[in-house]
C-alpha cells in the first residue's frame, strides 16, 4: 500500500512538471539560505567549546566605582591567585597587545640546505607557562610547558613558513621586538588554532622571559610582577567543587589586600562560555560576538523558512482546484479521506525529500560567496552536532507535516458530488488560510 501511494504521488509530481519545479524551487531556496544563516549562528554558538576546561575556565576582570568594567588586569596578582586562594586550581596570564615583531630563523628548506628566513608577525601573544596545558590546543611536537624563560611554541603554519616542516622542538629563533633581539628555543609546535577560538595566535612566547629586568629592554611597565599596570588578561581554571561566588569575594579581598587606595574595586568572574555570546542582552561585560545579531539571525532563517511553507500551502491549495474532479471521482470509488489524506502526504514527502536534497547543492554552491560576505571560514561541517541536527530535523519535519498535512486536509475534504458536477467551489472547505 505504501509503495502505491509513493508511486501515485511520483506519477502526479511529474505529470504536472511546472508546479512541482516552482513548489520544490521554493522549498529548497528557503532551506538553503536556513542552512547558511545556521551555519553563522552555529559557528557563534560553538566557539571556545571545544576547550576541555570550557566549564570551569573564567576570565577575571576588575570594575571601578563607577561600575565600569576591564578585563585588563596586572599581572602581578596570577600567583598570588593561585597561591592564595584555595579553589584557584591554575592562573593564567595572556599579554595580547605587546608581543608584535619579526621572527628570524635559519629555516630548514630541506635537510641539505639552509637560508634565513623573516618573518614579521603581529599575533604573537605573551602567555603564562602552564598555557598549553589548561587550554586545549592540539600539539604536534614537543612538550607544552613554557615555564622556563625565553621559550616560544609555535603554530604548525608559522613552523612550515620558519622551516618547512612542524617537527622543529629545540631549534632557536630570534624574536625581535620592543623588549629586543631576544633567542628563543622552541619548546612546542601547535596545531592551528581553529577559528572558533577567541584566543588566536601563531607564537607563544613564555612571559617568565619578561621576568628579567635585561630582557624588557628598559621597559619595566612589562614587569609581570607588577601590580599597578594592567596589561594581561588573567584566566582562572577552578577547581571543580569551587563555589565561583566565593573564589569572585576572595580575589576582591586579595585586591584590596594589595592595592588598599582601590579599596571601592570589585573583581568579576566572567566564564569562558559567556566570553563569546552574552547571556542576556543586558550582559555589561566585554564579549567577541554580538547575542543580539545571532538572535536576529535565528529569526530571520526561521521566518524565511515559515514563508517557503506558507508559499507551499498557497501553491498546492491553488493547484488543488484543478485536482478537484480527481478527489471526487475516487471519493465515489471507495477511498477514504483517511487513504486521501495519507496520498496528498506522500507527494509532499517526496516535494520536501527533493527540496532537501536541492538545499544541501545549494549551500555547496553559494558556500564561498556567503564566507566571503561573513568573513569567515563556514562550511556544513560547523553543523555536525547532535544538537543541531536533532532539532532541526525536528522542526523542518513538523514544518512540512503541519504544511503538507494542510493541504492534505483540504483536498480530501472536497465534496464528490459536487466536484463532479463542476462545483469546485461549493466543495472546498479551509481556502481562508490560504487567503490570509
Amino acid at each position: 500500500m505504501i509503495k502505491n501511494y509513493f508511486k501515485i504521488a511520483w506519477r502526479n509530481l511529474w505529470r504536472n512538471k511546472t508546479y512541482t519545479a516552482i513548489n520544490m524551487a521554493g522549498l529548497a531556496t528557503g532551506l538553503a539560505v536556513f542552512l547558511l544563516i545556521f551555519e553563522f549562528i552555529a559557528f557563534e554558538w560553538s566557539s571556545n567549546r571545544f576547550h576541555k576546561n570550557y566549564d570551569n575556565l573564567y576570565r577575571m576582570g576588575i570594575t571601578d566605582k563607577a561600575g565600569n568594567s576591564s578585563t585588563y588586569v596586572p599581572p602581578g596578582f596570577a600567583p598570588m591567585l593561585k597561591e592564595k586562594i584555595a579553589g584557584v586550581q591554575a592562573a593564567v596570564r595572556v599579554a595580547d597587545g605587546i608581543g608584535g615583531g619579526v621572527l628570524s630563523s635559519a629555516g630548514d628548506v630541506n635537510e641539505k640546505q639552509t637560508a634565513l628566513k623573516t618573518f614579521r608577525e603581529e599575533r604573537m601573544l605573551y602567555v603564562e607557562g602552564n598555557f598549553l596545558e589548561v587550554f586545549t590546543f592540539k600539539l604536534l611536537d614537543g612538550t607544552p610547558s613554557l615555564a622556563q624563560p625565553k621559550t616560544l611554541a609555535l603554530s604548525e603554519t608559522m613552523a612550515k613558513k620558519l622551516f618547512g616542516k612542524i617537527n622543529v622542538a629545540g631549534k632557536i629563533i630570534t624574536v625581535s621586538d620592543q623588549f629586543g633581539n631576544t633567542p628563543y628555543t622552541i619548546n612546542a609546535v601547535f596545531k592551528d588554532m581553529p577559528a572558533a577560538s577567541d584566543i588566536k595566535t601563531e607564537v607563544l612566547l613564555s612571559i617568565h622571559t619578561l621576568e628579567n629586568a635585561a630582557n624588557r629592554d628598559g621597559n619595566d611597565w612589562a614587569d609581570p610582577a607588577t601590580t599597578e599596570s594592567g596589561f594581561t588578561s588573567i584566566f582562572l581554571l577552578l577547581k571543580k567543587e569551587a563555589n565561583p561566588a566565593t573564589i569572585t569575594a576572595q580575589v576582591s579581598g586579595l585586591l584590596h589586600a594589595v592595592n588598599p587606595k582601590n579599596a571601592g574595586n570589585l573583581a568579576l568572574l566572567q566564564p569562558l562560555k559567556h566570553l563569546h555570546l552574552a547571556p542576556g542582552f543586558n550582559y555589561p561585560y566585554p564579549t567577541f560576538g554580538s547575542l543580539k545579531f545571532v538572535v536576529l539571525l535565528f529569526t530571520v532563517a526561521i521566518l524565511i523558512l515559515l514563508i517557503a511553507w506558507v508559499n507551499y500551502i498557497n501553491l498546492s491549495t491553488v493547484q488543488s482546484l484543478t485536482r478537484a474532479k480527481e478527489t471526487g471521482v475516487r471519493k465515489v470509488l471507495g477511498a477514504s479521506r483517511r487513504q486521501l489524506t495519507l496520498q496528498y502526504l506522500s507527494e509532499t514527502f517526496l516535494l520536501s525529500l527533493a527540496a532537501v536534497v536541492i538545499a544541501f547543492l545549494l549551500v555547496q554552491v553559494f558556500q564561498n560567496i556567503f564566507n566571503g560576505f561573513t568573513g569567515k571560514a563556514l562550511s556544513l561541517q560547523v553543523l555536525n552536532q547532535g544538537w543541531f541536527w536533532f532539532y532541526t530535523i525536528l522542526f523542518i519535519m513538523a514544518g512540512s507535516l503541519l504544511s503538507g498535512g494542510y493541504v492534505a486536509l483540504v483536498l480530501s475534504s472536497f465534496k464528490p458530488m459536487a466536484t463532479i458536477r463542476g462545483k469546485v467551489g461549493n466543495a472546498i472547505k479551509g481556502i481562508s488560510l490560504r487567503k490570509g
